[in-house]
């Protein structure tokens, strides 16, 4: 038996290493929205979400809203800034903005992002003010994560445009208190100003995103790893449902290819007998070794986590 069920491991685990099976366990999807975003939209984004995965992966998939409120494009932008100085201090940013003041922005730039810019380097004197806006929202979205994902294993955060750095923030607070482990905690994001996404996170932001190419300007941020038509829909190129999940545009087959992508890396844990041989870490002779029942009809469980199998649903 050992012999048979090593054989299809091999076989199984060569052919479907990155792929959702129905064994994978499918994590919790928590949005959380950017930038001038009223609610009513940021529910309409997050039912879109659902919508994609639903669709590709042929059944619901619990997904809700940590809402990051809005309170106008420039004070969203000047609080955008605030959460980037504290991400990764430093001056570059400072003489760049100090120079917006006493000239024109600099080519390329959207001009309303430069003028919160000077709005925000202006009134350094109110960063108070913004440190305890962004510690309340962090609260918030702190709060809705929890209450939406109390009984579930894992979770996938799906972020757009400020939600990033919201997302970056939520992932220390997440896996430094206990509430998840670091591998069952991921960030795939849209839209991305952070220089980072924690947790060997994914993202994808476009070539045309003038949002974030203005922001790139002032301070270093993830580079653009997609190129999506520009459309009417969007002029800046930002919109999480017009742009980046958009059915007529190609950011949408990318942005489903990433989810589903950063769920199958959700479900390597390897068993430590096996960690080092790359053909057998996942393979279904741990079970039989320790024991435990196949569930379901499914020759590998990849989406097990070692000591929480994960109940497959049997053939029909």
């Amino acid at each position: 038996m050992k012999f048979s069920w090593i054989l299809a491991g091999l076989i199984f685990t060569t052919n479907t290493w990155a792929a959702l099976t129905k064994c994978d366990q499918v994590p919790h999807v928590m949005h959380i929205n950017g930038i001038t975003t009223p609610i009513l939209d940021a529910r309409k984004s997050k039912d879109m979400l659902q919508q994609v995965i639903q669709e590709n992966l042929g059944h619901p998939v619990p997904t809700d809203l940590a809402y990051n409120q809005t309170h106008g494009f420039f004070a969203d932008i000047a609080q955008t800034f605030y959460q980037l100085s504290q991400q990764n201090p430093d001056t570059a940013p400072e003489k760049i903005a100090e120079a917006l003041l006493y000239g024109n922005a600099p080519e390329g730039m959207d001009a309303r992002v430069a003028e919160a810019a000077i709005r925000y380097y202006q009134a350094k004197a109110e960063q108070a003010a913004l440190a305890q806006l962004t510690l309340d929202e962090e609260s918030e979205i702190l709060r809705d994560i929890r209450r939406a994902t109390a009984e579930a294993d894992k979770v996938l955060l799906v972020p757009h445009s400020q939600g990033n750095l919201f997302a970056n923030r939520m992932y220390t607070l997440l896996t430094e208190s206990g509430d998840l482990r670091p591998q069952d905690l991921r960030i795939h994001g849209f839209a991305s100003p952070a220089d980072r996404v924690l947790g060997n996170g994914s993202y994808l932001t476009s070539r045309h995103d003038v949002v974030i190419s203005s922001l790139d300007i002032l301070r270093k941020v993830l580079p653009h790893n997609i190129e999506i038509p520009r459309t009417k829909a969007d002029l800046l190129g930002h919109g999480f449902k017009e742009v980046y999940l958009n059915p007529s545009l190609n950011g949408r087959e990318a942005a489903t290819t990433g989810l589903l992508a950063a769920m199958a890396a959700m479900n390597t844990t390897t068993h430590p007998l096996y960690a080092n041989d790359p053909l057998l870490s996942r393979a279904p002779l741990v079970l039989d070794y320790y024991g435990l029942e196949n569930p379901g009809n499914c020759p590998v469980p990849l989406g097990a986590a070692w000591g929480r199998i994960s109940v497959c649903p049997s053939s029909t």
